[in-house]
């Protein structure tokens, strides 16, 4: 037992000894991995496109939404004109957020292997 003790002593200094010799000889990570560039920056960036994009159109529609009620308490010409003129900005702000239904995202992702589309 006392022989045991002796070897796990003696390998414990042993490894100790080569880590103060050698550790501030070893990088601590390779040199390549500082090069590699990180798609973060660029993810990052179009999901607050989207998140813009969305938040636009909902701003949008909830004015569309106030004008159609106006026009149909009060049908009138001059609210029908402001409901004419919400739809065509709401629908403009809806026809920017188009392309991103095309990209294989959650809103017209297909699955083939299941043959599913949707979430």
């Amino acid at each position: 037992m006392t022989y045991f003790r002796g070897i796990l002593r003696l390998v414990g200094l042993a490894s100790v000894t080569v880590a103060i010799w050698f550790g501030p000889v070893l990088p601590a990570q390779s040199s390549w991995a500082n090069d590699v560039p990180s798609a973060k920056p660029q993810i990052e960036s179009y999901a607050k496109l989207v998140y813009r994009t969305y938040k636009d159109c909902l701003s949008r529609v909830r004015a569309l939404e106030k004008s159609i009620q106006a026009l149909l308490e009060t049908p009138d010409e001059p609210s029908l004109k402001r409901a004419r003129e919400s739809w065509l900005t709401a629908r403009a702000a809806y026809g920017q957020s188009e392309a991103f239904r095309f990209y294989g995202g959650p809103i017209d992702y297909y699955d083939p292997a299941r043959d599913v589309e949707g979430p």
